[in-house]
């Protein structure tokens, strides 16, 4: 059985090939993985259906693979371009600073604006 040694902030994790395979699969052309698209798509449509009561702040892209993949994160973050990583953390940083706002003046263009800037840095193309 071929398996890959990935070390992780606690321990060291045996991944299997197709563990490693689909990791790969979400970098396979961009230089964030596609998966982070997770992170705010129920945003988008939570917005688009205007129920703003319902949108809450994105975890920055460190965070959300670190809270929700804590054995590939180490992978991730060594596989992720990091102008890529630093561009769309500010970005959600100032979503997250600007959300309340918007969300009082039910703002859906602007919040929809925003969603797709941090939605197309995640679909940057290597």
């Amino acid at each position: 059985m071929n398996t890959k040694l990935v070390a992780t902030n606690e321990s060291t994790v045996l991944q299997s090939p197709q563990k490693m395979l689909l990791l790969e699969s979400h970098f396979r052309t961009t230089k964030l993985s596609i998966d982070y698209v997770n992170a705010f798509s129920s945003q988008m449509i939570l917005a688009q259906k205007r129920m703003f009561n319902r949108i809450f702040p994105i975890r920055l892209y460190d965070v959300y693979f670190f809270n929700t993949q804590p054995n590939d994160y180490q992978y991730i973050m060594q596989r992720s371009d990091k102008v890529a990583l630093r561009d769309i953390n500010k970005r959600v940083i100032y979503f997250n600073s600007v959300l309340d706002e918007l969300k009082r003046a039910q703002a859906t263009s602007s919040i929809l604006d925003l969603l797709n800037q941090i939605l197309e840095i995640t679909r940057a193309v290597r």
